[in-house]
């Protein structure tokens, strides 16, 4: 069985490659990437990755700027986070199980300045944070987002 995560880049990687004008199309994509996701299963992803349909099929949303990435992250981190560390130049997110993959994609989306890059598993988000910045400011930062 495909994880969440996977299956979630698998869906960017195709929207980004081609038109993609509806969910049956996407779902003949992906089954051809290897893929095989249910109808109801699919509208969940496409909901929580945030895309959008448009004249072009479905597309990440643009239109909304970085202000709908942004809340877009801040629904999720309240929704799946569970506890937040610091170790250095590291913070380490733990979500609800499943849902790591999908809150790293929206970090990785808004573009902090503050973050290098993100490594995600089933319930455990890695942040690298980038040079000249501290580990301690993102964990306030994301603490002020769910409180």
């Amino acid at each position: 069985m495909i994880s969440k995560g996977i299956r979630q880049r698998t869906i960017f990687e195709v929207i980004r490659q081609e038109v993609v004008p509806n969910q049956q199309q996407l779902q003949k994509k992906l089954r051809q990437s290897g893929i095989v996701v249910t109808q109801a299963t699919l509208s969940r992803d496409i909901k929580e990755l945030g895309l959008v349909k448009g004249p072009r099929g479905y597309q990440e949303p643009q239109t909304g700027g970085p202000s709908a990435s942004e809340e877009h992250l801040d629904h999720l981190l309240r929704e799946f986070l569970e506890d937040i560390q610091t170790s250095g130049n590291l913070v380490l997110l733990k979500t609800q199980p499943g849902c790591a993959q999908t809150v790293a994609v929206a970090l990785d989306r808004v573009h902090w300045n503050e973050l290098a890059g993100t490594l995600a598993g089933d319930d455990t988000i890695l942040m690298v944070i980038a040079e000249g910045y501290r580990s301690t400011e993102i964990k306030k930062r994301i603490r002020k987002i769910v409180s």
